[in-house]
């Protein structure tokens, strides 16, 4: 009999205990969700300061903004762990890719009209198995002709990213961003921009992964129309990228054609118009030889600018879209590859064919019972 009160008490008391843990353990979970909460509500206001507020005090607020970022971040973490609130921020983009990276990005307003760029990237370092903090630098009001460049986080081509890619050389990935630029007064810009990160954790902007096996020159494509000058778009033919590109960093050692490689894409165009640039599942003409192929692929899609007239070619703030006229970018043998004249039908890569459903439930036996 004794020995069943031992037991009971001693069962009794590890209940006791596992319902005290089990209480303290909601409380510091409901702790940790009223300060994540209170976190976010904090940079939420914060964040609209910078819009809300005098224009004078826009870069100011940014930049408290960003440090309260940056605190609540931590120079470095282990794990991402971002407060639902903070993704709910109008005007705030959150690029997320575990064990790889983590960017936040937005726009400030400027007194002059236009509109410089801020971000905070936290790379994945693969020895410390951590991600750590570099804060982007927006020079690109001061970068005219970024196309060949090599850039870091400290003398970053700032925009306002809309989306991001990632594609794979060799089983390394690196990623594509759309972003939209308004750093100079006279006109706008998008950009196709290109990023890895190394095994260290360290970002570096501007990859040589542009090609064209047609040999059509920047110049003619009307990409950068303000600079008129003669960018030819690195390419040596499909069989020999696809033979010694064998990794990102082979991408850096290229000395087989004199002139640099494009490492991103900027677009130039009148402030009074838009052009599309995305990424989408579209037809395209496949040329070879004689033969012409219609094919259909995900692939970069925009739309091909022109002066308003003549006159004004070079004038980049005189550019507009050519309309209904689409050229675009397909992945293919680990380079961007451009493709002229892409019919934008937007067709459905997950359309099911309902004649040959309606082909294969004719021929399924009747559920009907005699």
């Amino acid at each position: 009999m004794k020995n069943f009160f031992t037991i009971l008490c001693i069962s009794l008391a590890v209940q006791v205990v596992q319902a005290i843990q089990t209480a303290q353990a909601t409380q510091t979970a409901q702790a940790t969700q009223t300060v994540q909460a209170a976190r976010a509500a904090s940079l939420d206001s914060l964040f609209y300061n910078i819009y809300e507020q005098s224009i004078t005090a826009a870069p100011e607020n940014s930049d408290i903004f960003s440090d309260a970022v940056a605190g609540a971040f931590g120079k470095t973490f282990e794990k991402i762990d971002i407060p639902v609130e903070l993704k709910e921020i109008n005007g705030f983009n959150i690029y997320n890719f575990e064990k790889k990276f983590l960017l936040l990005n937005w726009g400030v307003p400027e007194e002059d009209g236009t509109v410089s760029y801020r971000g905070l990237l936290w790379g994945w370092d693969e020895n410390k198995k951590q991600y750590r903090l570099q804060i982007l630098n927006d020079m690109s009001s001061y970068q005219s002709f970024p196309e060949k460049e090599i850039y870091t986080p400290d003398n970053w081509w700032g925009a306002y990213y809309y989306n991001c890619i990632e594609k794979k050389i060799s089983g390394e990935s690196f990623y594509t961003f759309f972003g939209w630029n308004s750093s100079q007064p006279l006109y706008s810009q998008k950009v196709i921009e290109t990023m890895k990160i190394k095994s260290n954790g360290d970002v570096e902007f501007g990859l040589p992964v542009f090609a064209n096996t047609q040999g059509i020159t920047l110049k003619e494509f009307n990409i950068d129309a303000a600079s008129q000058e003669h960018y030819t778009i690195e390419h040596r033919g499909r069989n020999a990228a696809a033979s010694s590109a064998t990794s990102l960093s082979d991408f850096e050692d290229e000395t087989s054609n004199k002139k640099k490689p494009v490492r991103r894409i900027v677009f130039k165009f009148s402030q009074k118009s838009d052009i599309i640039l995305h990424y989408d599942y579209q037809t395209y003409v496949n040329k070879s030889g004689k033969k012409s192929k219609m094919q259909k692929d995900n692939m970069i899609i925009f739309d091909r600018i022109i002066p308003r007239d003549a006159s004004l070619g070079g004038q980049a703030s005189n550019y507009i879209p050519m309309g209904g006229v689409y050229d675009g970018f397909r992945f293919v043998d680990d380079k961007w590859r451009l493709v002229l004249d892409i019919i934008a039908r937007n067709p459905n890569p997950k359309r099911t064919n309902k004649q040959a459903v309606r082909n294969k439930l004719s021929k399924m036996p009747s559920l009907q019972s005699d």
